[in-house]
């Protein structure tokens, strides 16, 4: 019940007893920060080129003249493999390329378990969201806010909402008093994380596949 009314009213819900190991939690993270106190010269060896969303950057950079966010940005593909751009996994730190496929692998566990359990709360086949999607894309993003001088002009993130069909995110140590928020009843309500659980956004994909569902379901009977 918790949860069809946290993916109905709310599109966030925060996942504890998730069975990801802690320590890999803390390593990913710590990897994380360790690429991007790399000198500047050593992430630039894996740029984000234009009209791509993977490597180190911004994405959607469109004019000299666009405002950008106030974040350090790192994508990569996963999987499938072939989606990948071996060219954009680092050397430094020496295992990051092992932390994040490990850390990759037990997220899509973790999704696919989700997808089923938000299926069932649905009153659907558990495995239909599997079924519809195939093989499903993942992509792991690593954002670092660096401190900022004037905090009361610039945005970590613009605000958006994600195309995916589930975005899990893990929130870091966060020195400001003001970190992911989402948008609810036209109010910006701030997500204060807890301990070790990780957020989980329900994306654009869910929220359109079960509109069609509610929708033929209506239509059939």
């Amino acid at each position: 019940m918790k949860l069809s009314t946290s993916c109905e009213e709310w599109g966030f819900f925060q996942v504890i007893n998730h069975g990801i190991d802690l320590d890999l939690l803390e390593k990913m993270e710590k990897i994380s920060m360790e690429f991007f106190m790399l000198p500047l010269e050593e992430k630039q060896k894996y740029p984000m080129a234009p009209g791509t969303v993977q490597g180190y950057g911004q994405a959607f950079v469109f004019s000299e003249d666009q405002k950008l966010d106030w974040c350090n940005m790192f994508a990569l593909g996963v999987e499938p493999h072939f989606i990948r751009n071996p060219k954009l996994w680092p050397t430094k730190p020496l295992d990051f390329s092992e932390t994040v496929d490990i850390y990759s692998r037990e997220i899509r566990k973790l999704c696919k378990n989700l997808l089923k359990y938000i299926a069932m709360s649905l009153g659907l086949n558990e495995d239909i969201f599997e079924e519809m999607f195939g093989v499903a894309v993942q992509a792991v993003r690593m954002n670092y806010y660096p401190a900022c001088p004037r905090p009361d002009l610039v945005l970590g993130l613009s605000p958006h909402s994600d195309g995916s069909a589930l975005t899990v995110l893990q929130q870091g140590i966060c020195s400001s008093s003001v970190g992911l928020q989402i948008l609810k009843d036209n109010v910006w309500v701030p997500v204060q994380p807890i301990p070790n659980a990780l957020v989980i956004n329900i994306g654009d994909t869910i929220e359109v596949c079960t509109c069609y569902v509610y929708c033929a379901n209506s239509l059939y009977f």
